[in-house]
């Protein structure tokens, strides 16, 4: 659900001319907020971080995998459970 006026004004004139709001809209809104969360995250070339993603949609979907082409290069781990990925964070 749209938290704006805008964004609801948005989602509407999108539904209006039959596009498809997700990728029309939703979904670059996504992808604007997690390069800036990345950018916030590793800001110079010395920095280091973890950008932790509990979605899978973003290895397993085509948008997600052009999500992270977007994003500067990583190493992306997949944990088999919640306790592999509770010692990845740390």
């Amino acid at each position: 659900m749209p938290s704006t006026p805008q964004a609801r004004t948005r989602e509407h004139e999108l539904k209006q001319r039959n596009k498809n709001v997700f990728i029309e809209h939703t979904l670059p809104e996504a992808h604007l907020k997690l390069i800036q969360w990345t950018g916030r995250l590793i800001r110079t070339e010395s920095d280091q971080g973890k950008l932790v993603l509990f979605d899978d949609r973003i290895i397993y979907k085509a948008y997600g995998k052009k999500l992270l082409a977007s994003l500067p290069s990583f190493e992306v781990q997949h944990p088999s459970s919640w306790q592999e990925s509770i010692e990845l964070m740390t």
